[in-house]
């Protein structure tokens, strides 16, 4: 809902950046939030062209200094309730938003200088790029593709007393499929998350790398323990030292060869006003409903990133390094350690 003033928020936007503050106290940009396609409409729906639902309610007050703009949330057991108070400011095509996480007081100026602050700015789509929209995120959901080992989805899918007999007892190594490297860089971390290259690769030879998996069985279902990708032409890699450690809250954990990937990425986009970004949260946010599978941007293109659930859900795992003798092949994620489920 919106008075008078507030109708300049009426439209479709594109995030063109977002910051928060985290827990300790330090800055980042939410990255993959980037491009996200977002529209306020008359009826007071906060709607996302990107995960193509109503978001929530919302509503605008301007006749406080700074604008005021709530969420409210539209969950059957919170309904009406004010799950975010915020601030906004409109220049021209620029809208800047401030967000307070739920159940935290209203921000007073635009800058996450303080804890549990998110701070957006979308600029405002014309109506050919709302059009251009509309035409490309259609079937970008069929870049997305399932292992091509059958026998690893059925034995994933398996349920019953033979998997609950099996309570605690870890596979052999199970391949998903295959990634190439052509950069220098091999890449694991959340798929849906702000990528960096930084903090979430290593440097490991070019050529084909297996991406492989070890399944345990818990809680009377079967659940990736362990996943890592080693040069196709070691078979028996050693472990090696932890290198980094990568986190998730989406379940899974991608690997790929990120700068090769985003490349391929960027043809893929290029007629997207939302860019990059705008066409990984259409693929990737809704659509990673299962155990493992293989997302490639462009047929002729040999950039690949392969994804797995992780474990139990979200978390954080050390990533150690394979080496061949001294040479470092691959990396590994444990996500249920050996030993730690008991069978009664």
């Amino acid at each position: 809902m919106t008075d008078k003033m507030g109708d300049q928020i009426l439209g479709v936007w594109k995030i063109v950046s977002w910051k928060a503050h985290t827990a300790a106290g330090v800055f980042r940009s939410l990255a993959r939030s980037q491009g996200d396609v977002v529209e306020f409409t008359m009826k007071g729906h906060y709607y996302s062209h990107t995960n193509k639902e109503k978001v929530c309610r919302y509503k605008s007050q301007t006749r406080a200094i700074p604008w005021r703009l709530d969420l409210v949330s539209g969950w059957p057991w919170t309904r009406g309730r004010v799950c975010n108070k915020g601030i906004y400011s409109i220049e021209g095509h620029k809208l800047t938003v401030a967000f307070a996480a739920d159940g935290y007081p209203r921000p007073k100026r635009f800058s996450p200088d303080e804890a549990h602050v998110h701070v957006l700015e979308y600029e405002r789509l014309t109506d050919d790029s709302v059009s251009a929209l509309r035409r490309t995120t259609a079937g970008w959901k069929d870049l997305l593709r399932p292992t091509s080992n059958q026998e690893l989805i059925e034995y994933l899918s398996q349920r019953g007393q033979a998997v609950r007999e099996a309570e605690g007892i870890e596979s052999s190594w199970m391949p998903v499929g295959t990634i190439s490297v052509v950069t220098g860089i091999l890449w694991a971390a959340d798929p849906c998350s702000g990528w960096s290259i930084e903090d979430s690769s290593t440097q490991v030879p070019n050529g084909t790398y297996w991406v492989e998996v070890r399944v345990m069985s818990i809680r009377g279902s079967r659940r990736i323990s362990r996943v890592r990708a080693r040069l196709s032409d070691v078979k028996k890699p050693d472990l090696g030292q932890v290198v980094w450690r990568t986190a998730n809250d989406t379940a899974h954990v991608g690997i790929a060869d990120l700068p090769a990937l985003d490349e391929a990425l960027e043809h893929l986009a290029a007629d997207d006003p939302r860019g990059i970004d705008g066409v990984w949260n259409d693929v990737i946010p809704h659509e990673l409903n299962e155990e493992v599978g293989v997302f490639q941007p462009l047929a002729a293109d040999p950039a690949t990133m392969i994804y797995v659930a992780s474990g139990l859900g979200d978390g954080s795992w050390p990533v150690h390094e394979l080496l061949d003798q001294s040479r470092r092949i691959g990396i590994e994620i444990e996500f249920i350690p050996s030993g730690s489920i008991t069978r009664d």
